[in-house]
This record gives structure tokens, sequence and C-alpha cells, in this order.
């Protein structure tokens, strides 16, 4: 089992290392050099924390740094750690709550935050490729509504459509918006937004979302 999470873990990689990574470090930089405009002292400590943790995710992916999938808390903390960071604090600063942001800033933190999100998807997938492994996967049954799940998915198609500049477009049977499903949230979650961010990177034209 863990020559197949070795496998993943370099699969996944190849296109962080490619393409998520870039795109995190060149947003923060931007924030932190004030490219995008003035920072309060709050921000520049937040925005400090999260280049320290794309720095650590550079390092442990982009160089190959091993990880111990024997121990699964060690594995967890050593992918999720800076990841969880990095959510936090982005999401801090898109509310405000460090001080007023400028547009250009909230389109940075945006791709900061949509880019984790992403990537803690991928992270969370493997590590419960582990925990399956080991009888300890946990299933957390709840009544979803269909339309809250494809706010969710609008709001990662969008971003997916912009970062590889495509056009996007939901179509919804008035039907499916009333439906519920009963699933574990966070694994259906991370399961559709995988999909679509595989989709997205092949795709040429448009990304389209069609709920019937």
């Amino acid at each position: 089992m863990y020559q197949v999470a070795q496998a993943l873990w370099d699969q996944m990689r190849a296109e962080m290392q490619t393409d998520m990574l870039p795109r995190l470090q060149q947003a923060s930089r931007a924030l932190i050099n004030g490219d995008l405009g003035p920072l309060t002292e709050h921000q520049a400590e937040d925005l400090t924390s999260v280049q320290r943790s794309v720095d650590k995710l550079t390092h442990r992916i982009a160089e190959g740094a091993p990880i111990n999938w024997d121990d699964y808390s060690e594995a967890a903390h050593a992918l999720r750690g800076p990841l969880n960071a990095t959510i936090g604090f982005s999401r801090l600063m898109l509310k405000g709550v460090e001080g007023p942001i400028t547009p250009a800033q909230g389109q940075a933190l945006e791709s900061i935050y949509e880019i984790s999100q992403r990537m803690l998807g991928y992270f969370n997938m493997l590590l419960d490729a582990l925990i399956i492994h080991t009888s300890d996967l946990e299933i957390k049954r709840q009544i979803l509504t269909a339309s809250d799940l494809l706010e969710i998915l609008t709001r990662a198609g969008t971003t997916l459509a912009e970062n590889y500049d495509l056009s996007f477009q939901v179509t919804t049977a008035e039907s499916v918006a009333q439906a519920t499903l009963q699933s574990d949230a966070q694994r259906l979650q991370q399961a559709l937004t995988g999909l679509m961010a595989v989709v997205s990177k092949y795709t040429r034209r448009a990304l389209t979302l069609d709920a019937q």
C-alpha cells in the first residue's frame, strides 16, 4: 500500500510542481512586494507566514522531500499543515479582518485560497487511501442539497476557468436544484472538484457544468 501511496504522490507532485506551486509563489510574492497595493502591518505578517508555508511546500514537493507513509499523523501534518495555514491566513485577509484590500489583492488572495484548497483536496484523497488500508476511514453521512453543492462547484469552476483562460458555463435543471442527497460532504466535494480540475487542465475551449 505504501508503494501505491508513493506512486500517487509522485503523480500529483508533477502537476503541483509545474502548475500550482509557481502560481502560489507568484501571487504571494506580488502581494508581499506591494505590487498590488499597500499592506497593513497585520497583512504583512500574515503574508510572511503564507510565504513560509508555500516555501515549505515547494521544498517538499518540488525537491521530492520524503514522506513517512508508515506514520499517518506525520504524513498528514507534513502535507496538510502548511496548506491549512495558507488557507486560514488568505481567508482572513479576504474577509478584511486584517485591513482593507484592493481588487488586485483580492484576486491574488482568491487564487492562493482556491489553489490551496485544490491541493488540500489532493492530499486528503491520498491520505484517505492510507486510512482505507488500515480500515480506519470514517464516512460522515449527511443530507446535502444539490443547490449548495452546485454553488461550491460553480465557485471552483469559475476559478479554474480563469486560471486556464477558458469560458465557464453552468446549466441547471430546476428539478435538480431542489434535490437532496446523502453523502460525506467533504469527500464528495473533493472528488467532484478534482474531476473538474482535471477537465479544465486538458480542455481547450470551455468548461461546462451541466446538472440535469
